[in-house]
């Protein structure tokens, strides 16, 4: 937020309530046991029953944990255009399609990077950040997963959905969905280990497979907000993540 701020971006940055919920009994004490961290860890957290959520949610829910002010929506894509404008401006030295060959450690502390065509870099430290390919130089980091995402078209309303708070269904394959500024909803989850982006596939047709779990998706909003009217979606994509063997980041160097 406060960067967002600094910049500024016109990012569409908008902090909003949380709600992560289950619709099992079978899970009620999981997430009973959430809310008492989360509730004695200082959150301002409120327990949301089933009776209570039918005034809420369009959509089933057995129990769930309501957080004030603890999420936000963003346009991540405009935002890493803007901060990319302002560090440029701000002595920083950005170089797109600039491909890292090889990196190596110096004996007296630092690193060479070595880029494709040629060029050295002399530095002393390297931040490595490129997300899922971290997987190539660090193997033992997690496994591979794709998530599918749906975005819809604007909608005029959103009738039972509380505050359009960010939802998390709980579930060993997670649901999540959100609201963008210009009024569009985006579902994603039903992550896979078996479908590529690159196309590539375990024994099925990837494009099959991808339609499969779109289709879905669109399914479960329908059903989850029946009472918005003329919900269909305009996009669909899919992208690499690592999920790590604990579900807890690595911190540290």
């Amino acid at each position: 937020k406060a960067l967002v701020g600094e910049i500024p971006s016109d990012c569409g940055f908008l902090e909003r309530d949380s709600f992560y919920y289950t619709d099992k009994e079978s899970n009620t004490d999981r997430m009973q046991e959430e809310y008492r961290f989360r509730k004695y860890g200082g959150f301002d957290v409120e327990w949301i029953d089933k009776n209570t959520s039918l005034n809420m949610f369009s959509f089933p829910v057995e129990c769930g944990i309501y957080s004030r002010n603890l999420a936000a929506e963003i346009n991540p894509v405009r935002f890493a255009k803007d901060f990319a404008d302002y560090l440029s401006v701000n002595g920083v030295q950005l170089y797109e399609q600039t491909e890292l060959e090889l990196i190596t450690e110096k004996d007296e502390g630092g690193y060479y990077a070595d880029t494709l065509d040629g060029y050295r870099i002399d530095t002393g430290a390297v931040c490595d950040c490129r997300g899922y390919e971290l997987l190539k130089r660090y193997k033992e980091l997690g496994k591979l997963y794709t998530c599918f995402s749906s975005v819809s078209a604007p909608v005029s309303a959103f009738p039972g959905w509380y505050n359009r708070c960010i939802l998390k269904y709980d579930s060993p394959k997670p649901l999540f969905v959100s609201s963008t500024a210009d009024e569009r909803i985006v579902i994603s989850g039903f992550d896979s280990r078996l479908a590529r982006p690159d196309g590539a596939f375990i024994g099925l047709n990837t494009t099959f497979y991808q339609n499969y779990k779109y289709e879905n998706l669109h399914l479960q909003a329908e059903d989850m907000f029946f009472g918005i009217d003329k919900l269909f979606f305009q996009f669909d994509c899919c992208g690499l993540f690592i999920k790590t063997r604990d579900g807890l980041p690595f911190v540290g160097e």
